[in-house]
């Protein structure tokens, strides 16, 4: 379902996403390493500030029980089932 319409008229890209698909982005993005004040760390942190003020967080500890996030050749997630019950609910 993912869309990503260019703004002619501003330097913008609206993004709309389904709700898994919301949940992915944060997840996979708050992985990324870098200073925020030199590197492209610093538009990490506004995406995922905007996308927590509509509920959408990352939870370390939902990765590190009973399965991994990370792993050796990637990043590994639980399936969704597994994640909701994790994460203490379900976003649908």
């Amino acid at each position: 379902m993912a869309k990503a319409t260019l703004i002619p008229e501003e330097p913008e890209v609206q993004l709309t996403l389904s709700k898994a698909e919301a949940q992915t982005l944060v997840d996979v993005i708050c992985l990324v390493g870098g200073l925020p004040t030199t590197t492209r760390r610093k538009y990490v942190d506004n995406i995922v500030n905007a996308l927590g003020k509509v509920g959408y967080h990352y939870n370390l500890r939902a990765y590190s029980e009973g399965g991994d996030l990370f792993g050796s050749k990637g990043l590994y997630f639980h399936s969704e089932d597994q994640f909701e019950k994790l994460m203490g609910g379900s976003k649908s």
